[in-house]
């Protein structure tokens, strides 16, 4: 059996139901996998979902794509890979000053 531990992005919530009612009913078991699902309330938030996977803590996160943008920006990236969106659309946004000339993603070339 595979095990593996999946740091949620929040309170456990509505959006992560599919991963409780899987586990839940057996579903993860059917193909021979030991799912943890780990609350960000268990380290009192201390680290993000994306921080827990570069530590180790973590096989895979529910993360904003803010994170998958931070983490291949930084001076020592970290090889952060966005495999999967659980929404059509995602429902965060990237945030930038009015007079930064930022007007698409394009613009965020070189950031």
């Amino acid at each position: 059996m595979m095990k593996i531990n999946l740091a949620l992005d929040w309170t456990p919530n509505i959006n992560h139901i599919g991963f409780f009612v899987a586990q839940n009913q057996g579903f993860f078991k059917e193909y021979d996998l030991d799912v943890n699902l780990i609350s960000p309330s268990e380290d009192n938030y201390a680290l993000t979902p994306a921080k827990k996977v570069e530590l180790g803590k973590a096989d895979l996160a529910l993360c904003p794509t803010e994170s998958l943008i931070s983490y291949r920006t930084k001076e020592n990236s970290f090889p952060l890979l966005g495999i999967a969106a659980i929404f059509q659309e995602d429902l965060s946004a990237i945030a930038v000053r009015k007079d930064s000339h930022i007007n698409s993603p394009k613009d965020l070339d070189g950031k």
